[in-house]
């Protein structure tokens, strides 16, 4: 549960173009075929996942008791986020393999390092390289680090390329640091999918910065550590996060509940008391903050956030929650579609956190 900033910067969802059509271009006929074959091989994987999924969640749905079982809710905490995982795994290397896979990881990594840092985010002049969204300049930037953030999730690389692409990402950030917001997001995803502990003095860094662009970068690279590594491995940053469920800044706070079911130990009382605060902020803005502040607490043990866990998978009670998001009319509630996506992220971050049989208590 991420607020709509949030979302979109973690998705990538820019000034979209063809893509796929400039990844083919200059493939030949066996390697489009491949290409084809693996995207409809996928695609019906992708199908498969998402039928079961579905019968998994009416069958919870349909019962009426909230007391989960001990058996029942292993199931869901384990099977269900693992088959959303795998489909979203399988979708993601399809649009990777469509945008060029192939592309030289050196290239792109060239390719980013011609971009100026650019002095006023979003002002009158625009962005990076080509000003305002959408000039080819800011557009083939975003282009470069989604790449980059998708081959780092999903390639192999050796121990030697690793470092080489963790000090060349660190020097970019350090670079973009109060400048570009946006790009500087992607830089510290791509550096958070490799997942490598030598970044954590960076990380700190954002973290600490007075700039609040660079404090959300920071959260968001800490948040696609965990996609592709164990988070704990960050926990030194704990004190840092718990610091940063205080700010005034919506999204800082939002994402960085969520991280901290990770980043924190489970016997650290700090940050469970500053969730359990956080949680106290009952606006219709930090909605989404007390959800994940909820989930976050239940993750740790702490049987504070178990009444937010067991009402996020009540489709009766989110039946009734108003749908908050832009762009829908006065007294909308949220759709099924939207219940849906709550219940699995719910259950993503407590099979992601959580463990089963807690010595605190906690176990929902």
């Amino acid at each position: 549960m991420m607020s709509e900033q949030a979302k979109g910067d973690m998705s990538g969802d820019h000034e979209p173009d063809d893509v796929a059509a400039a990844a083919a271009e200059g493939r030949g006929a066996h390697e489009e075929g491949s290409i084809e074959e693996a995207v409809s091989a996928d695609r019906e994987e992708v199908r498969e996942d998402l039928q079961v999924t579905a019968a998994a969640l009416q069958a919870a749905s349909s019962a009426g008791d909230r007391e989960i079982g001990f058996g029942r809710q292993m199931v869901q905490l384990a099977l269900i986020p693992a088959l959303i995982v795998g489909s979203v795994m399988g979708v993601w290397l399809i649009i990777t393999s469509l945008a060029g896979r192939s592309q030289d990881m050196a290239v792109i990594l060239q390719n980013l390092e011609k971009v100026p840092r650019y002095e006023g985010g979003g002002g009158e002049d625009g962005g990076v390289v080509g000003g305002v969204a959408g000039r080819p300049g800011r557009q083939q930037a975003f282009r470069d680090a989604m790449t980059l953030a998708a081959q780092l999730g999903s390639d192999d690389l050796t121990v030697e390329e690793r470092v080489d692409v963790r000090k060349r990402l660190e020097v970019l950030a350090r670079r973009h640091m109060g400048a570009d917001a946006e790009f500087l997001a992607f830089l510290m995803k791509s550096l958070g999918m490799l997942h490598d502990v030598e970044s954590l003095g960076l990380f700190g860094e954002m973290l600490a910065s007075v700039d609040r662009d660079d404090q959300y970068a920071g959260v968001l690279g800490l948040y696609s550590w965990q996609e592709a590594g164990d988070l704990s491995e960050a926990r030194e940053l704990s004190g840092a996060v718990t610091g940063l469920l205080g700010s005034d800044d919506l999204r800082i706070r939002t994402v960085a509940a969520v991280v901290l079911a990770g980043v924190a130990s489970r016997d650290d009382m700090g940050a469970r008391d500053a969730l359990a605060k956080l949680m106290e902020i009952t606006t219709v803005e930090n909605r989404e903050g007390v959800w994940n502040a909820g989930c976050a607490l239940a993750a740790l043990g702490d049987g504070r956030g178990t009444p937010v866990v067991l009402s996020l998978l009540d489709r009766s009670w989110l039946a009734k929650q108003p749908d908050v998001e832009g762009g829908v009319e006065e007294g909308a509630v949220l759709s099924v579609a939207a219940q849906d996506k709550l219940i699995l992220t719910v259950l993503n971050v407590l099979v992601r956190y959580g463990r089963a049989g807690d010595e605190n208590g906690g176990r929902v």
